[in-house]
């Protein structure tokens, strides 16, 4: 019978990031809140590259970019909360629902227009129709 020989490989990322913290103290906490208040300044400039990726992938839909479109539309609704554009993440759930279709995106106009919150009543409308229209979708191709 064949003897089994295990290969232990180091774990150098260990020794790379040094000792690892076993709690979460206050400190450790002050600095994650610091470094994601600092990397949501740069979200602006993500935001403008994410939504002209989406609408390239929009447009290409019929090409058969409806896979990037859809993934576009999932990170704009993962990440608008995220960094202070929770309109974003509304918006971009109901395109998840809606590639189907072609034209302009509403987010691009919400940060076009700097409409963060759910308080703008046309932001608001805007996201109740499109809610509306994505359950009449839904409801359309579930039959």
């Amino acid at each position: 019978m064949a003897k089994a020989e295990f290969i232990v490989r180091p774990n150098t990322l260990a020794d790379r990031i040094g000792p690892r913290a076993r709690v979460f103290t206050a400190a450790l906490v002050k600095r994650a809140e610091q470094a994601l208040a600092k990397i949501s300044e740069l979200f602006g400039e993500w935001l403008h590259d994410d939504i002209a990726r989406a609408e390239k992938a929009i447009a290409a839909i019929g090409d058969g970019g409806q896979a990037q479109a859809l993934r576009c539309a999932r990170q704009l609704r993962s990440s608008g909360s995220a960094f202070g554009y929770p309109i974003i993440s509304r918006v971009a759930g109901s395109l998840c629902h809606l590639l189907e279709g072609k034209g302009e995106t509403p987010v691009k106009a919400a940060v076009r227009d700097g409409i963060r919150t759910e308080t703008d009543p046309i932001a608001n409308a805007t996201c109740d129709e499109l809610e509306a229209q994505t359950r009449v979708h839904l409801d359309a191709h579930s039959r």
